[in-house]
């Protein structure tokens, strides 16, 4: 007998102001709109761009179709501020554990592959602290970065004094990734573990990197621009046996 799936709930309804922001809905200075649906507790403090977010949300379309809801499903989402969608990372940042806000996000806020605004319901329910990232990589490679023909360029900024890599099949590291302009994308620091990562289906010019480096060295990357993780810093901590599990955020597409 085949086990049958879970059934979700019903769509959760729109709000009433799904079409667009009522009077009283606060705009920023830099034009993110938002109403304050219920306050957190004052003495709580805001997520940081690092920190783990612990959220619940429900997103319309403005016809007034859900689009999403962690509601819905029964789990709430744990997001990092600086890594997640841009008008939501932004709100996070406003709110305290408790509150309840309505978010109306125009494309600009939602990524570049956005064509139309949405509406999000968001909850706060807990800031889990994190550990702040390494400092902000420059946005260009230095005189000393070392290019190669691939389009990588390279810099050691702590040699390492452990075994190298080379054709060991695993790793496992630490890695903080940026964009273009440095905003953070992801920290295995702030998430609190190290990734185990197979080599063998790593993305290759990222394997060629840490394939030729040694335990305990720390080296930044100045990815091509046909790669979303423009800036890598990579902490080699054990070239070693293979992972028991291993994380797929350096896999190749």
């Amino acid at each position: 007998m085949r086990d049958v799936p879970p059934t979700l709930p019903p769509p959760i309804a729109a709000p009433s102001d799904v079409a667009s922001p009522p009077a009283d809905a606060e705009t920023l200075a830099d034009g993110l709109q938002s109403r304050t649906l219920a306050v957190g507790r004052p003495d709580a403090p805001s997520p940081r761009p690092w920190d783990l977010a612990v959220v619940h949300f429900t997103s319309w379309n403005t016809a007034g179709q859900m689009v999403d809801s962690t509601v819905r499903r029964g789990a709430p989402a744990r997001l990092l501020p600086g890594s997640c969608l841009p008008g939501l990372g932004r709100a996070l940042g406003l709110m305290r554990p408790g509150e309840r806000r309505r978010l109306w996000l125009a494309p600009t806020w939602l990524g570049p592959s956005a064509t139309a605004p949405l509406v999000m319901d968001v909850e706060l329910l807990e800031v889990v602290p994190q550990a702040e990232p390494s400092d902000r990589p420059p946005t260009e490679p230095s005189r000393r970065a070392r290019c190669r023909e691939d389009g990588v360029c390279e810099e050691t900024v702590r040699p390492g004094r452990g075994a190298p890599v080379g054709e060991a099949p695993t790793v496992r590291l630490h890695l903080e990734a940026w964009t273009a302009d440095a905003t953070l994308l992801d920290s295995t620091k702030s998430r609190g573990a190290p990734l185990d990562v197979t080599l063998s289906g790593a993305e290759p010019r990222l394997a060629a990197s840490i394939r030729a480096m040694r335990a305990g060295e720390v080296r930044i990357l100045h990815m091509p621009p046909d790669s979303p993780r423009r800036i890598l810093r990579i902490e080699l901590l054990v070239a070693g046996p293979p992972a028991e599990r291993p994380e797929s955020a350096l896999e190749h597409p």
